[in-house]
């Protein structure tokens, strides 16, 4: 079977069967619009006959009340004598009730009757000489006698001429003039009552409702159907009456048996227990749809044979003959002639099909090229990554070589970045390397090519990982060139990064390397810039080193290091060396500073602090260290709670590390605990360069130690970047001067005004102040006089072992003043 056929014998059955069931769709739409219309008209004809009825309910009880208290009324009501009363006041109440019917008309009876059930006086239009008494025994009397001064009011049938209407009526209660109105209590006299025709409720019913075949009637609440085409009084069969008691719910679809059809029922309440019901057919709906039903047939029919013809004509010219050019454009594709492609003219669906296939081979080589760029280069700056970076290093040095140029490579590292993005988030690290990136580009020169080649093979600046830089210069006349670029990238960082409206003052550590001095290979060149970075960054900060042999050494020391480090926590190979802190005043050991040394297992001598503590802080082994430092501090300061040491207090300082893993406060809690020191004894000394990196977690940290009973000491204050609201905020005990002020205040003017302002400072603050590096008397003397509290320093006393130091503090309680036991210590 040709394709022809297999798409006809398809597509005109799906067509057809589309088509009928939107016409199928369209016609029940528009048949629930007509019925919804229908329905909704009904049910506005119920509100309005409803609210008509119960506002003449209204009216009707209102006029009774009116009547009632009428001057003539409340007079015949009053005269006891029936002859007398007749005589003097029955024409002129008939008068007054003719006055009240002229004005309204529906109130065809009006009568006034006795409390013992006697019509005293009546006038009724139309059929007074038939019209017989008023029953003394009707409800509404009843009704009227308990409701007190209230009117009511009620439907019944008027046995007088059958019709339904409205009793409404009110009880006629009155004083009697001969006794004291003071004392006398109103007396029933009588009750007004009002028949009042319901003449436009007859009217509607006996209309047919929206067409000839719609009904209402109505009925009482025992089913009994008083105004409709039924007989008066006739009772409704039991399903007419549930059916009806729904319909009064809501609007109910079902047959009733008298009207023998299927209808839209509706009902409303008229009060006192009467119900208004509107019936319509459902015949009426379907009457007003059968136009629309063979409208829609016709057309749905007309429809698929004309689109059948279409169909079958258009196919083959519009589908068959472009099919066949498309296959040719697909197998050029399949072959990767994607150049060869030729365009398909027109705008037809399939010229559209074959424009779509040469557009996707354009998007598949599109595709096809930034997947290669995002595999070289970095998501969030879009600078050349790692593989890249080397790739191109790898030509660049080809190049070089064979053109014998030099070559330099700047290894750059963000210094203060960690602060960043553990302060803001990771959000806040990301913008500022995207931010580090751009002042790169500012920074460099327009021959310094960044982010791209353009030239030599390998001049770029790429982005390796994390905050770490590289800057590729494949060609310089001589190494000053990379001095002045890495100058001028300084240059660009020294003004502040604004990271979530807050400034940053970052910068970086730049290790310069070149071909050929420093390496020949790829390998040789990117970790010798790594190692001069590394200097950089443990020179300072935010300046750049070449890369010198010695640095192999210096950081194979530093391994070394590390290694026996990781050896001697596990070995117990440290040991607490205690310094006195003296009270300047009397010479008292009032403390010690408890300082950390290592003895190496090798070797069998102490490797010096600044040689070990430096490697400790950078692997991370500063924290397992300092632990051990503050559990050995404050066990030994419990040694001396039952001695003549007692009341020392031992100094435990704290790194950065410690302070940011946020547990400080916990593990002094625990080592305190384990210990049985008491907190008062216990101090720490923080430097200015851990409360500046990260202020708020110091500040929690702080607070809670204060709140345990543990003081805490700034230590170094004055080499780091002071802020006197830190001090202000902080919550701080003393401040310890750093010794490089102490050496130089005697010879110097300007340092004794520096030390000065620190000790007046610090008082004002309400904190003690400790000079460190005291090493002859003349500056003890001066401390002394400037008021400085406390002093440690080689003058008094070198870090002691622990038994030398109790031997120092045992003989310094002995040898007062201080300086002869100090001078006794020197030698």
């Amino acid at each position: 079977m040709r394709l022809q056929s297999k798409l006809l014998l398809m597509l005109i059955p799906l067509v057809c069967a589309a088509l009928v069931a939107i016409g199928s769709a369209a016609f029940f739409q528009l048949r629930g619009n007509i019925e919804r219309t229908q329905v909704s008209r009904m049910n506005t004809l119920l509100d309005q006959l409803a609210l008509q009825v119960q506002a003449k309910v209204r009216s009707a009880e209102a006029n009774a009340t009116l009547f009632a208290s009428g001057y003539l009324l409340e007079k015949y009501a009053l005269v006891e004598d029936e002859a007398e009363r007749y005589r003097l006041l029955h024409r002129p109440l008939l008068r007054a009730f003719a006055g009240y019917q002229n004005a309204y008309p529906d109130y065809y009876e009006l009568r006034f009757i006795l409390p013992d059930g006697y019509e005293a006086a009546r006038r009724i239009v139309d059929h007074d000489d038939t019209a017989q008494p008023f029953d003394a025994a009707h409800p509404l009397l009843r009704k009227l006698a308990a409701s007190g001064d209230e009117a009511a009011s009620m439907f019944g049938l008027n046995p007088d001429n059958g019709e339904l209407s409205l009793y409404a009526g009110r009880a006629v209660r009155l004083r009697d003039s001969g006794v004291d109105p003071i004392v006398a209590k109103p007396l029933l006299r009588g009750f007004l009552v009002i028949t009042v025709r319901l003449g436009h409720l007859h009217q509607q019913v006996a209309q047919p409702l929206l067409g000839d075949e719609g009904k209402l009637f109505v009925t009482d609440d025992a089913g009994r159907l008083l105004l409709g085409d039924a007989a008066p009084a006739t009772v409704l069969a039991q399903a007419d009456r549930h059916l009806l008691s729904r319909a009064a719910a809501g609007n109910v679809t079902g047959r009733l048996q008298w009207l023998g059809t299927e209808a839209y029922l509706g009902g409303r309440e008229l009060g006192q227990g009467l119900i208004l019901y509107g019936a319509l057919p459902t015949s009426v709906i379907e009457s007003a749809t059968a136009p629309l039903r063979i409208t829609i047939v016709f057309t749905t029919i007309l429809t698929i044979v004309l689109f059948s013809a279409v169909l079958f004509a258009g196919l083959r010219r519009l589908v068959l003959q472009p099919l066949r050019r498309l296959q040719a454009v697909v197998d050029q594709i399949g072959r990767g002639q994607l150049g060869q492609i030729a365009p398909e003219s027109g705008s037809s669906e399939m010229a559209g099909l074959t424009q779509a296939f040469a557009r996707m081979a354009r998007h598949l080589a599109e595709s096809h090229e930034q997947a290669r760029f995002l595999a070289d280069h970095d998501s969030l700056t879009g600078l050349p990554n790692r593989r890249l970076f080397q790739e191109y290093l790898d030509k660049a040095l080809a190049f070089a070589k064979r053109r014998g140029d030099t070559l330099v490579l700047l290894f750059l590292d963000v210094d203060e970045f960690k602060n960043v993005n553990d302060t803001l988030g990771h959000h806040a690290g990301d913008e500022l390397l995207q931010e580090f990136s751009e002042r790169l580009l500012t920074a460099l020169r327009s021959q310094d090519v960044v982010g791209v080649s353009r030239g030599a093979p390998g001049e770029m600046v790429a982005r390796l990982g994390g905050d770490e830089f590289t800057i590729l210069l494949p060609v310089v006349r001589e190494p000053a060139d990379a001095a002045t670029v890495a100058e001028r990238i300084l240059e660009q960082l020294r003004e502040p990064f604004v990271i979530n409206r807050q400034q940053f003052f970052v910068g970086a550590s730049i290790g310069i390397t070149l071909f050929p001095h420093d390496g020949d290979t790829v390998a040789d060149l990117v970790k010798h810039a790594d190692l001069a970075m590394y200097h950089a960054k443990h020179s300072g900060k935010n300046n750049y080193q070449f890369f010198a042999p010695d640095m192999n050494a210096a950081a194979l020391r530093r391994m070394q290091i590390e290694r026996k480090l990781h050896q001697a926590i596990g070995q117990d190979a440290f040991e607490l060396h205690l310094q006195p802190i003296l009270d300047l005043a009397d010479g008292r050991v009032v403390g010690a500073e408890a300082l950390v040394r290592w003895r190496d297992a090798e070797t069998g001598r102490l490797v010096p602090p600044g040689d070990f503590i430096p490697v400790a802080e950078t692997s991370g082994l500063i924290l397992p260290i300092g632990d051990w430092v503050l559990s050995e501090a404050c066990r030994v300061a419990r040694r001396w709670r039952d001695g003549p040491m007692s009341e020392l207090r031992i100094s435990v300082n704290v790194s950065a590390l410690q302070v940011e893993s946020g547990q400080l406060s916990e593990r002094v809690r625990d080592t305190l605990h384990q210990s049985g020191l008491e907190p008062c004894r216990l101090e720490l000394e923080l430097t200015e360069t851990v409360i500046m990196a990260s202020a708020k977690t110091v500040q929690d940290e702080l607070q809670q130690l204060r709140e345990m009973g543990v003081s805490v000491a700034l230590d170094d204050f004055g080499v780091g970047y002071s802020s006197l609201n830190y001090l202000r905020h902080f919550s701080l005990d003393k401040l310890k001067i750093d010794r490089s002020f102490v050496r130089g205040c005697i010879g110097r003017e300007d340092q004794r005004s520096i030390v000065r302002a620190i000790i007046a400072m610090a008082h004002a603050l309400g904190h003690r102040v400790v000079a460190e590096g005291i090493e002859d008397d003349k500056e003890r003397r001066f401390l002394l006089n400037e008021g400085c509290d406390l002093g440690q320093g080689f003058l008094f006393s070198r870090p002691l072992p622990l038994e030398q130091f109790e031997r120092f503090v045992l003989e310094n309680a002995v040898d007062r003043p201080a300086t002869t036991a100090l001078q006794r210590s020197a030698h």
